[in-house]
């Protein structure tokens, strides 16, 4: 180990030693001054660094002392000494690095010199920051302020200022200016888009401002809410703070009056939006009528300080969107009090929900969920709807569209739950199929889970429910489907494998919503399949097969 040691010794003495000489001789012809980079940009009051080295004519480096001259204005030049520098405190001088840095915004240059050779490196100082001047950095609002470009740059006809992405108005702007009128909440730099710079015209760049601009800071409306725990229909007034208006079209859609469902005040959390929405003649106060189950924050978009409403209303920038620190409770809604004529109806049976409280009516859109299923709507009154509930629906019935106070509301009946006899079991497989009794209306519903390979299959297969069909004796007989909805669906006869067909006419003529389907053939006595096809989008709630002799 004492051996390896002293080896390590002699060999760090050697590299010391040659480091210390000349490590070439340049025996070698310098022929070029490389640098990196060729093209200097240098941000204002920044410093770049920038590598010189001398090429021979076969590109190896050579040992060369560079120096720099003829430093235009705008810039200094200053070598750094300790690059590539060894244990002997002295570079080895085979690459010579210069700091470039941009005291003022210029276009110009410097030369580096070495070995008899000569290099011009072209150098932009270009701004990093917008050092403008602004007439006021906390401005009223309502005032108009003025930035003014920094000296070497200035503002052109594609410039933009934003303040946090938000334009605000501007009343004057050239080269050398632009004026505007500041919204409320602004509180950092003013950006400028495209900001040329005087000594390379070519150039453009986004700059901010080293500075903020502050404004007027309105985060919210307060409390001036009365009553904040109205009754059922109610009105409430909310008043704005002072020095704020409401813009009024902000509250309605566009030429909709305020009693119609709007996009503007609502109540936060809610579903719902308040109605008789009024603003008042000066625009500070508003009175509306808040939703039921509400209980949580008034939402008013299109407020504007007063100072800004004459000249910035209209620009999307300067309205806000602000709610209240009170909060608005209003009665819960939770239920519908109503009877059902019966909770246990067969399949295809009507259902009757009447309405046992007045204030509760039906929507002229309602829509009744069953036991989980959609049902079909077949009848309505103010006070009532009439419903066919889907096979197989167990669970609480749910109408959306009852109405109290002019708001539409989604409600569990209290009448109790509903309970329907699933669909028939087996009408996905000729040899499961269900039978059928002749000369009796069967009610069924369901998926159509058999591929029916109708007049041959020469079209494809369409899904269809199967059921076994027993004729005594040869005679007529004759086969009718109907359903409530505008699906389109057709029966067509089939042996006893699903698959044959024994060349009887279908049920299909009506076509797409055309119902009841029914046909008469004359048939011999035997074993049947009938299938009920499905040629429409979706499965009815609801369907009726009558075979009759």
């Amino acid at each position: 180990m004492q051996r390896l040691k002293g080896r390590n010794i002699v060999f760090g003495a050697l590299a010391v030693l040659a480091c210390s000489g000349d490590p070439t001789g340049n025996e070698s012809t310098p022929t070029v001054i490389q640098s990196n980079p060729d093209v200097v940009f240098v941000t204002q009051g920044d410093s770049q660094p920038v590598v010189v080295t001398v090429l021979d004519e076969d590109g190896n480096v050579l040992q060369a002392e560079v120096t720099a001259s003829n430093i235009g204005s705008g810039i200094t030049v200053r070598l750094d000494p300790t690059y590539q520098q060894v244990t002997t405190g002295k570079p080895i001088q085979r690459g010579s690095q210069f700091f470039v840095k941009g005291v003022d915004l210029a276009q110009t240059s410097f030369k580096v010199n070495a070995l008899g050779l000569t290099k011009t490196i072209q150098v932009t100082s270009v701004p990093g920051a917008l050092d403008a001047v602004i007439t006021d950095s906390q401005p009223t609002l309502g005032d108009t302020v003025t930035i003014t470009a920094p000296t070497g740059t200035f503002f052109t006809d594609s410039s933009v200022l934003t303040f946090n992405g938000a334009a605000p108005v501007v009343t004057a702007q050239d080269e050398t200016t632009i004026s505007f009128i500041p919204m409320a909440n602004i509180f950092g730099p003013a950006l400028v888009s495209h900001v040329g710079v005087t000594a390379n015209p070519s150039l453009f760049f986004d700059l901010a401002t080293p500075f903020n601009v502050q404004t007027d800071s309105i985060i919210d409306l307060g409390t001036a809410v009365t009553p904040t725990a109205p009754t059922l229909g109610q009105t409430v007034t909310l008043t704005l703070p002072a020095g704020l208006k409401i813009i009024p079209e902000s509250l309605f859609a566009s030429g909709v009056g305020a009693d119609t469902v709007l996009r503007g005040l609502f109540i936060a959390n809610n579903p719902l939006q308040p109605l008789s929405i009024t603003p008042s003649a000066d625009s500070t106060q508003i009175t509306f009528i808040p939703p039921p189950n509400a209980d949580s924050f008034v939402v008013v978009p299109g407020v504007i300080p007063a100072s800004l409403a004459a000249c910035c209303a209209g620009v999307a920038s300067y309205p806000l969107t602000l709610s209240t620190t009170a909060r608005v409770t209003t009665p819960i809604i939770d239920s519908f009090p109503s009877t059902a004529s019966d909770l246990t109806p067969d399949i295809g049976q009507e259902v009757t929900l009447t309405s046992t409280d007045a204030a509760f009516t039906i929507g002229a859109t309602a829509s009744v969920n069953a036991g989980g299923l959609p049902a079909t709507v077949t009848g309505q009154t103010a006070n009532s709807i009439t419903f066919l509930p889907s096979p197989g629906a167990i669970g609480p019935i749910i109408v959306t569209g009852v109405e109290i106070g002019g708001f539409p509301l989604e409600l569990p009946s209290t009448a109790g739950e509903i309970t329907v006899p699933p669909p028939l079991e087996g009408t996905g497989d000729p040899t499961t199929a269900p039978a059928i009794d002749l000369n009796t209306t069967v009610t069924d519903a369901g998926t159509f889970d058999y591929a029916a390979p109708i007049f041959g299959g020469q079209f494809g297969t369409f899904p269809a429910r199967l059921y076994k069909v027993v004729i005594p004796a040869d005679g007529d007989v004759t086969v009718t489907v109907n359903w409530p909805t505008d699906q389109d669906l057709g029966a067509y006869w089939f042996a006893e494998d699903g698959v044959t067909e024994p060349g009887f006419n279908p049920a299909d003529n009506g076509g797409a919503g055309a119902h009841p389907e029914t046909v008469t053939n004359t048939m011999p006595a035997g074993t049947y399949i009938l299938a009920i096809v499905n040629f429409g989008e979706g499965d009815p709630p609801v369907f009726t097969v009558n075979v009759s002799e």
